[in-house]
């Protein structure tokens, strides 16, 4: 979960680590990494859109 007001990024639990690290990678190296890394990932097709 990221909350921009407060610049906080923090983890709900092991169930939520891929959103985790693509929100730090999108915050570190931008969107279109974050991007370019989730596409490469074996996800439940629906279950994570990361894109806008």
């Amino acid at each position: 979960m990221y909350n921009a007001r407060v610049n906080l990024l923090t983890n709900k639990g092991a169930g939520t680590s891929i959103e985790f690290a693509l929100q730090l990678i999108d915050l570190l190296l931008g969107k279109a990494k974050s991007d370019d890394i989730a596409e490469q990932l074996v996800l439940i097709p629906g279950m994570y859109d990361f894109r806008d």
